[in-house]
C-alpha cells in the first residue's frame, strides 16, 4: 500500500501523457460543472476484463514500458507481493494487453470497524493506443464492479487531478507520514532535544521477526490513529514488514522509536531527563523512566518513520457504493439532507435521497421526485457530496497515505 514518486508506484498516470511530472498547484480548484470526458474512437477488437490472478504478470513489461522510471528492484518487489493480492483490469486484444488499471487493497479502521478499500494505481494505456478510450472503459468496469461489491469508495493518488475529477473524483485528504502525526503527541510538553538519534532503532531482520513487538507498536500507532481520525490504515505486524521492504527497494529503510509505553508519560520522561542532566538524585521509578526515555531495555515501540520520503500530492477519493459510503458517516449531532443526487457513471447513486448522518451513523432513503417539487431539490455531484457534509465529511478525518 505504498507508491513511489513515480506514476507507477503511486501517481496514476494520465491516458493522453503518461507522465509523472502533474503535480498539483497550490489553489487548483475542480471546476463546478462538470462534463464527462469526450467519447474517443473505440477499437472494437478490443476486450476489457478482470484478469485472473495468475495472468498478472502478464502486464509486467507493459508496467515496465510506461513507468521506465522506477527500480527494477521496485519492480520486482511489487509483482512478487503487492500484484500477488491486488486486482487488475486489462484491455487486451489477440496480440496482448495495451491498457491496465490495478486495484490494491488496503486495510483499514472506519470508526472501529475493519474493512478494505481499493487504491487506484499503474492506470496506463500503451503508447500506441491512447486516445481510443481504453483508460475510460477500465476505470468505469472498476468502478461498477466496486459500486456491486458494496465498496463505499475508492481512492488514488493523482498524476493530474484534471483527468480524473470527469469520472467523480474529488480530491479527499491530504498525504501526511505516521511519524509526523505521532511525534506531535509524543513530544508534547517534552523540553527540545527530549527524543534523542538513539531512540530510533533501525527495523533490521531481528526487529521485523519479533512478532510481539510489532504487535506492540501496532496497538500503540493505532490507539493514537483513533485518538485523531476516524479513517486510517490499519497497523499492523505484516503492514510494518511491507513497508520495510518498500523502503528497502526505494533506497531507504524503516526505523522504530522507543521511549516512555505511553504518550501520556512523556511529560513525566521530560521531566526525570532533564533531572537526569542537572544531576539531581533520581527515584527508582524516575531513573527507570530516564533509561525507556533512551531506548533502554523499558522503552516501548512508539511508532515507525520512512527514511526515503517526498512530497506527494493531496490524495482524491470517489463514492462508488452511496449507500455503503452514508451507513459508516457520523456527525457530532443529527443531520438530515434531501438532494438529488447526479451520478454520470453509476446509475445506482443517483436518485433522489434523503441522507441523515448521527454520532452513531448514517441513514439512507430513496424518495420519488415528483414533478412539481423537482424544481425546489437541490442537486448534488456525487464528487460534491463529501464535501458537501462539511464538518461529517469522513475524509476531513482521514489518514490513508499509502506508496503502493
Amino acid at each position: 500500500m505504498s507508491e513511489s514518486g513515480a506514476a507507477g508506484r503511486g501517481k496514476c498516470c494520465q491516458e493522453t501523457a503518461l507522465q509523472a511530472d502533474g503535480r498539483i498547484r497550490p489553489g487548483t480548484a475542480r471546476k463546478k460543472k462538470k462534463k464527462m470526458p469526450q467519447k474517443q474512437e473505440k477499437d472494437e477488437t478490443m476486450n476489457f476484463r478482470k484478469l485472473e490472478n495468475w495472468e498478472h504478470e502478464n502486464t509486467r513489461a507493459l508496467y515496465e514500458l510506461v513507468f521506465s522510471e522506477d527500480e527494477q528492484s521496485f519492480v520486482d518487489y511489487y509483482y512478487k507481493t503487492r500484484a500477488r493480492e491486488n486486482q487488475i483490469y486489462g484491455a487486451e486484444d489477440e496480440s496482448g494487453i495495451h491498457g491496465m488499471l490495478h486495484l490494491n487493497p488496503c486495510r483499514v479502521l472506519w470508526n472501529g470497524e475493519e474493512l478494505v478499500l481499493w487504491y487506484v494505481v499503474a492506470v496506463a494505456t500503451e503508447p500506441d493506443y491512447r486516445h481510443k478510450g481504453l483508460m475510460r472503459s477500465l476505470l468505469t468496469q472498476a468502478l461498477k464492479d466496486l459500486e456491486q461489491q458494496g465498496a463505499p469508495f475508492v481512492f488514488l493518488m493523482p498524476a493530474s487531478e484534471a483527468i480524473y475529477t470527469p469520472f467523480g473524483f474529488g480530491r479527499a485528504w491530504p498525504w501526511q507520514w505516521e511519524e509526523d502525526r505521532i511525534l506531535n503527541l509524543l513530544t508534547k510538553g517534552m523540553e527540545p532535544g527530549g527524543i534523542r538519534p538513539e531512540n530510533w532503532k533501525k527495523a533490521d531482520r531481528e526487529l521485523l521477526e519479533d512478532q510481539e513487538l510489532l504487535e506492540r507498536l501496532s496497538e500503540k500507532v493505532n490507539q493514537e490513529m483513533t485518538s485523531q481520525f476516524q479513517l486510517f490504515s490499519k497497523r499492523s505486524p505484516d503492514y510494518y514488514r511491507r513497508l520495510a521492504q518498500e523502503q528497502e527497494v526505494s533506497g531507504g529503510s524503516l526505523e522504530i522509536l522507543f521511549g516512555a509505553q505511553r504518550s501520556a508519560a512523556m511529560t513525566e520522561e521530560a521531566e526525570a531527563v532533564g533531572k537526569a542532566r542537572k544531576g539531581q538524585k533520581l527515584s527508582a521509578a524516575s531513573e527507570k523512566t530516564v533509561e525507556a526515555a533512551a531506548g533502554g531495555k523499558d522503552a516501548q515501540p512508539l511508532c515507525a518513520r520512512c527514511e526515503a520520503r517526498e512530497a506527494f500530492p493531496p490524495m482524491m477519493a470517489r463514492i462508488t457504493n452511496l449507500e455503503a459510503f452514508i451507513t459508516r458517516v457520523r456527525a457530532k449531532e443529527r443531520v438530515t439532507k434531501i438532494w438529488y443526487v447526479t451520478d454520470a457513471l453509476l446509475p445506482q447513486n443517483q436518485g433522489l435521497f434523503e441522507l441523515t448522518v448521527t454520532p452513531q451513523g448514517g441513514q439512507i432513503r430513496r424518495l420519488e421526485l415528483l414533478a412539481a417539487e423537482e424544481a425546489r431539490i437541490e442537486t448534488v455531484d456525487i464528487a460534491d457530496l463529501p464535501a458537501r457534509l462539511g464538518a461529517a465529511n469522513p475524509f476531513c478525518h482521514t489518514m490513508i497515505c499509502e506508496v503502493v
